[in-house]
């Protein structure tokens, strides 16, 4: 029992990385390679977004409890997800959120085919 309460704290999120839509144009893929990373306008972000509406530093992406959330940053423009303005969301695979009018991030999933079952 406490093997399965340490396992769930620490769980691992899978694989994943964010797609960047600007203006309707793919600028970026980063994978979620790390605990925490930052989103932005300044080019240090891990995911670094050049345009205006975007504060310098706006969201944050980490790892929580085998999943991936995404938070704001007190940025000025907010996220917006189905419509709705969030401070914090779970990723779940296909997720878009803006951060911008003209910008997204696409959430998806890295759904590798395991080793052996090449079809």
């Amino acid at each position: 029992m406490a093997d399965e309460v340490g396992r769930s704290r620490k769980a691992v999120p899978p694989p994943a990385h964010v797609v960047v839509e600007m203006d309707g144009q793919i600028v970026g893929e980063y994978p979620l390679n790390k605990p925490v990373l930052t989103v932005g306008r300044l080019a240090g972000n891990d995911v670094p977004i050049p345009e205006q509406r975007v504060s310098r530093l706006h969201a944050k992406i980490y790892a929580e409890q085998g999943a991936w959330m995404i938070e704001d940053i007190e940025s000025i423009n907010g996220m917006v997800y189905q419509g709705k303005r969030v401070e914090r969301l779970a990723l779940a695979n296909g997720d878009d959120v803006y951060i911008a009018p003209n910008v997204v991030l696409h959430y998806v999933l890295d759904l590798a085919t395991p080793p052996g079952e090449d079809g």
